[in-house]
């Protein structure tokens, strides 16, 4: 499934580990920290905004092969499965960050 064409997959940032090629995050992300490792990948944004980054995500991963399994707009977090992995997100005023982990 294609990573749509506002969105940047993690490969493209560097990553190796885990469902890279299928995961985006928006175009023009900022990523400040970041782990990629067999059991732990990471990316911590500080930019785009939280909200807009959530927004992103509800939006693009149900179309990108990933099941939405939480959701919390007030709160800007949200859990998913998807490619053997499963994934969380969560973001603050300042800083958001994605977690992936195998499943």
């Amino acid at each position: 499934m294609p990573i749509p064409a506002d969105g940047i997959a993690l490969a493209a940032y560097g990553y190796t580990n885990g469902p890279v090629q299928q995961f985006s995050v928006p175009r023009g992300s900022v990523i400040t920290a970041s782990v990629d490792q067999t059991n732990n990948v990471s990316a911590v944004l500080s930019a785009p905004p939280a909200a807009d980054v959530f927004g992103y995500l509800q939006r693009t991963l149900p179309d990108t092969g990933f099941t939405v399994t939480q959701q919390d707009a007030a709160h800007n977090s949200m859990t998913f499965t998807g490619y053997g992995w499963s994934g969380s997100f969560t973001g603050d005023e300042h800083v958001s960050a994605v977690l992936l982990r195998p499943q």
